[in-house]
């Protein structure tokens, strides 16, 4: 099989010999790689033809709204088709076409052209270079002449900021721009001047100062001065009735807030004076505006009680007075609609307040003694959020520096400071929580942290205790309480709890105890026709928080011999919650604004 195998090779190789002719050359004689045709390289394809005598030109035009197109010119042969490319077009533009001309027997031909667009001039618009309105409250504008065309808008620049008008009084350089795509852009320039009207001039100013504020209106009807009268300051050197215990007092944080605005309500009654002329002020200003005079900005008139002085500029209005021996200036702010006055009682003594929207700020400042501020304003929800800050300087030196933020819910009204009765050199915060519908206090927290060991205590009114219908006090030490106290007739001192005794180095305190505390309250004097502050020792039940849910029976334990039935606590819970708010929520947005007010910070306000 093998060598059957090797004869087939063999037998084929010589057949494909003797095929390749006799002397195995492809080439012929003429050269031509084998070829019988040798002028078409051995095809027989006719050559297609090349296209002439057309073109393709360019072309520019003016945008006018209509299209515009480009086209082959010339005479194009039989058989031949045009395609085009981007070659017409409508708006200003740059258009890049093309022709691509293609038929049976002819080579394809593509010719490139530009159709150029351009903008059109915007005509027919003109503006009067100088141009002067009254000011009438509302925003105004240059005016132009013309028709601007489809596509173009109109824009404003004010000494080159972009506004839909001014208001304000004054000269201004304005452009009006005119642009769109297809249009080269069109400036006029006008000399715009916003003049007084001097025939309602009278009226703006007298208008922009509003009224005189209720300084009180940001805080429950229940908080009126009024509220917190009392006929006598309650003594307990014999044992008195807790029924009899007067529950409007207010906590040192509250009482700051009162001290301000009561001090203010009176300073205010000179503003009130100025207000209750308005309308004479009003009358004289406009009779001598009636006259066209020269200097418009600041008058001089007698009102009766008073001469004032109204200046007036392009962004405020003033009318300045001294009612007796005080010293009115009230104002207004056309630059944020906010008005005020600053009322100077003396040579040290001075209080300022402005409006702006639904925020009202008040101040005092007693010169090189002490400072005040408190401010109200509305939260998204319409409640109202306050802080005040309160300095005292002696000999130049900050002596106290204490603030508190303000929180009016629906329910309660919260103050978180850093004033009330804490252990010395304490890093101490004093949450006071007051009943909206009544104005009673319903208890505080007070949190000291003296060398890192924090002190959690909750304070109620002992109007809070079922169980304990009378209370004496005597001024002796018992322990850690500066008095000591009894109850229900007996003759055994209350007795408390002490903790911490398991680590003594966190100190040893008690859970509970009965102190008697400064609460502030007022007096109606006839002579004044004013409250008068007055203070009184108050008796309050301090709980440790961590140990309240103990406290009844802890107590009871304590005190079986003048305690007959079981001692409870009267708080509800909606009492607690809204006392945790203050350091469950309240707490951090205080720590973040208690030093944002200065000293300094409320005399320069008070001096502008």
């Amino acid at each position: 099989m093998k060598k059957l195998w090797l004869l087939l090779i063999a037998l084929t190789l010589v057949f494909s010999l003797l095929s390749c002719g006799d002397d195995g050359d492809s080439t012929d004689n003429s050269g031509n790689n084998g070829s019988s045709d040798s002028g078409n390289n051995g095809s027989s394809e006719t050559k297609k033809l090349d296209i002439t005598g057309v073109s393709f030109d360019g072309a520019t035009y003016t945008y006018d709204g209509t299209e515009k197109a480009l086209a082959v010119s010339g005479t194009i042969p039989d058989g031949v088709s045009v395609t085009y490319s981007n070659e017409k077009g409508t708006d200003a533009d740059t258009y890049n076409a093309t022709a691509t001309l293609q038929g049976e027997g002819y080579n394809t031909l593509t010719l490139k052209a530009t159709l150029t667009i351009n903008r059109a001039d915007i005509v027919g618009l003109s503006a009067e270079s100088e141009q002067a309105v009254k000011e009438n409250g509302n925003a105004q504008l240059p005016l132009y002449t013309g028709k601007a065309p489809d596509g173009v808008s109109v824009k404003y620049y004010f000494d080159g900021v972009e506004r839909n008008g001014v208001s304000q009084t004054g000269e201004y350089s304005v452009d009006i721009v005119f642009s769109g795509k297809n249009y080269n852009t069109l400036t006029l320039n006008v000399n715009f001047n916003i003049k007084l009207d001097l025939g309602t001039l009278a009226s703006s100013v007298i208008n922009s100062f509003g009224s005189v504020p209720d300084i009180w209106a940001f805080l429950p009807e229940s908080f009126a001065p009024e509220f917190r009268e009392i006929d006598e300051v309650p003594v307990f050197d014999d044992f008195t009735a807790v029924s009899s215990i007067p529950v409007n007092g207010m906590g040192k944080q509250l009482n700051s807030v009162y001290g301000l605005l009561t001090k203010a309500q009176t300073a205010l009654s000179y503003v009130n004076t100025v207000y209750g002329s308005m309308n004479i002020i009003k009358t004289l200003y406009s009779n001598y505006l009636d006259g066209s005079p020269d200097d418009y900005k600041s008058f001089i008139g007698n009102a009766g009680p008073f001469t004032f002085t109204i200046l007036i500029d392009e962004t405020s209005y003033e009318i300045s007075c001294q009612v007796g021996t005080v010293e009115v200036t009230i104002y207004s702010s056309l630059e944020d609609e906010s008005y005020g006055a600053t009322i100077k009682i003396n040579s040290t003594t001075s209080f300022k307040y402005t409006i702006t929207g639904d925020s009202v700020v008040v101040a005092m400042d007693i010169l090189d003694y002490a400072s005040m501020l408190v401010e109200f304003g509305k939260d998204e929800d319409g409640n109202t959020v306050g802080v005040v800050y309160e300095y005292l300087i002696v000999s130049g030196v900050e002596v106290t520096a204490t603030s508190a933020l303000i929180y009016v819910g629906e329910d309660y009204t919260v103050l978180i400071g850093t004033k009330g009765d804490f252990i010395p050199t304490s890093d101490s915060r004093n949450c006071e929580v007051y009943d909206n519908e009544s104005g009673v206090l319903v208890g505080t927290e007070v949190r000291e942290n003296v060398k890192d060991i924090i002190y959690n205590t909750y304070w109620f009114p002992l109007v809070s205790l079922d169980g304990i219908d009378t209370i004496k006090k005597i001024d002796e030490m018992s322990g850690t309480n500066a008095d000591t106290i009894y109850i229900n007739g007996s003759s055994e001192k209350l007795h408390t709890k002490l903790v911490g005794f398991d680590d003594l180095a966190k100190g040893a305190s008690r859970r509970f105890d009965i102190e008697f505390k400064t609460m502030y309250f007022y007096v109606y004097d006839e002579e004044t026709d004013s409250y008068e502050s007055v203070s009184a020792e108050v008796p309050m039940l301090f709980i440790q928080v961590e140990w309240f849910d103990n406290f009844e029976s802890e107590f009871a334990n304590a005190n079986k011999s003048s305690v007959s039935s079981g001692v409870s606590l009267q708080v509800n819970r909606g009492d607690l919650d809204a006392i945790d708010l203050g350091y469950g929520t309240l707490l951090e947005i205080y720590d973040s604004v208690k030093d944002s007010v200065t000293h300094e910070d409320i005399t320069n306000y008070c001096k502008q």
